[in-house]
C-alpha cells in the first residue's frame, strides 16, 4: 500500500508527464498549421471537419509524431471511461481530434489530449454554392455554445483544447467579436485574454476564466491570410 507522500510524488509525477506531453501536442499542431498553410488551399468555404482532417493527416505524418509513438484520429465518439459500451452510440458526444501516446516511462500509461474546432468569421459571408449570405455573428454564438459551453457542461473532456480557425478577419477581431457576445450576455467576467507563448510561434492562445473555477484554453489559427506571422 502506498503511503500518502508516495501518493503525492506519484500524482506531481502523472501531472508531469501529462504536461509534457501536452507540450508535444502544441509543438506538432504547430508544424501541422505551418504545412496546411503552405500546402493546402484554406479559404472561408472549407468547412472546419476538412481544416480539421487536413491538420490530423499533417500531424499522424510527422516524423516528430512517428518518434514519439503519437497517433490523431478524428471524430471520435466519446465513452465515459469505465463504461460499457451501448446498444446505440448516435448520442454519445463526438469530438474532431485526439491526439494519443504513451508516457513510456511510466509503465506505458496511454495518455490522450483532445481538440474541438469551431469555424470563425468577422464578417458576414456568401459561400460560392449559396445566393444567401450567412451571418457571421450565428458562428460566434455556436463558438460559445458548442464549444465554450459544451467545455463548461463537460460534454467533453476536461483536458480539451478549444480550436477557433479564423478564415475571415484578424484573430483580435474574432476574438473580440466572441467576447462581445459573452458581454451581451452578462458573461463579461469570461472573456478571453491572449496568452503569450513563445515556444510554439505560429499558434495564438488565449484562455478564458469561468464560475466554478473552471479555465479553458483555446488556440486560434488565421486562415484569412495564407502568410505566417
Amino acid at each position: 500500500m502506498m503511503t500518502m507522500n508516495e501518493i503525492r510524488l506519484e500524482r506531481i509525477h502523472v501531472q508531469n508527464a501529462f504536461h509534457s506531453f501536452k507540450a508535444h501536442c502544441f509543438r506538432l499542431l504547430d508544424i501541422a498549421y505551418c504545412k496546411v498553410l503552405k500546402n493546402e488551399s484554406v479559404d472561408y468555404s472549407w468547412d472546419e471537419n476538412a481544416i480539421s482532417e487536413a491538420i490530423a493527416k499533417y500531424i499522424e505524418d510527422d516524423e516528430m509524431a512517428t518518434q514519439l509513438h503519437i497517433s490523431a484520429n478524428l471524430e471520435k465518439r466519446l465513452l465515459a471511461e469505465n463504461s460499457p459500451v451501448p446498444h446505440r452510440v448516435d448520442n454519445l458526444p463526438r469530438i474532431d481530434i485526439i491526439i494519443s501516446g504513451f508516457e513510456w516511462a511510466h509503465n506505458e500509461r496511454r495518455v490522450k489530449y483532445y481538440m474541438e474546432a469551431k469555424n470563425l468569421y468577422c464578417k458576414n459571408f456568401k459561400k460560392p454554392q449559396n445566393t444567401n449570405y450567412t451571418s457571421a455573428k450565428y458562428y460566434v454564438r455556436r463558438y460559445i455554445k458548442t464549444g465554450i459551453n459544451n467545455l463548461l457542461s463537460e460534454h467533453y473532456p476536461k483536458d480539451t483544447l478549444l480550436l477557433g480557425y479564423v478564415l475571415i478577419g484578424t484573430i483580435n477581431d474574432a476574438i473580440a467579436k466572441v467576447n462581445q457576445v459573452l458581454m451581451d450576455n452578462l458573461r463579461k467576467d469570461e472573456n478571453i485574454y491572449l496568452e503569450n507563448r513563445v515556444d510554439f510561434p505560429h499558434l495564438v492562445f488565449g484562455l478564458s476564466h469561468h464560475p466554478k473555477g473552471k479555465i479553458i484554453e483555446h488556440c486560434f489559427l488565421l486562415f484569412s491570410d495564407k502568410s505566417i506571422h
